[in-house]
């Protein structure tokens, strides 16, 4: 019985990848994108999309600078119509080996990241309008 116990705390504590890590990005840092209504939270344990920002400030310049494209582009939502209420785009610094893949279809590429692994270097939130407006 205690044999069975140790295996499953031992199995419990490891911190193996939850998913299908993203193998075509490298181990260098990148910066991504989480692109969420404005009051979306997440645990430290809990995983969310994102997307490269080079990627979705070059999709923003060449695309008229709206949020509803915007979130279509990224798998948000399915119209592209301006939404009622606000969104946020939260920028991250984070290791490319820490990505996963994710199943969202957009026009962009879309990768699940955990909120603990995104964090630790802190991160910039900005009102999706601000953001597709800098470019």
């Amino acid at each position: 019985m205690i044999t069975l116990m140790l295996w499953i705390g031992l199995a419990w504590a490891q911190d193996a990848p939850e998913c299908e890590l993203a193998s075509e990005l490298s181990s260098d840092t990148l910066s991504v994108a989480w692109v969420s209504p404005m009051n979306k939270r997440v645990g430290a344990n809990g995983w969310f999309e994102v997307v490269p920002t080079t990627q979705l400030r070059s999709w923003a310049a060449s695309n008229g600078r709206a949020v509803g494209p915007m979130l279509k582009a990224v798998g948000a939502r399915k119209k592209a119509d301006e939404p009622k209420r606000p969104w946020k785009v939260t920028i991250f610094e984070i290791e490319g080996d820490l990505l996963c893949m994710s199943d969202t279809e957009g026009s962009l590429p879309v990768y699940e990241a955990r909120w603990r692994d995104v964090a630790r270097r802190g991160f910039c939130l900005l009102p999706a309008e601000r953001f597709v407006a800098e470019g």
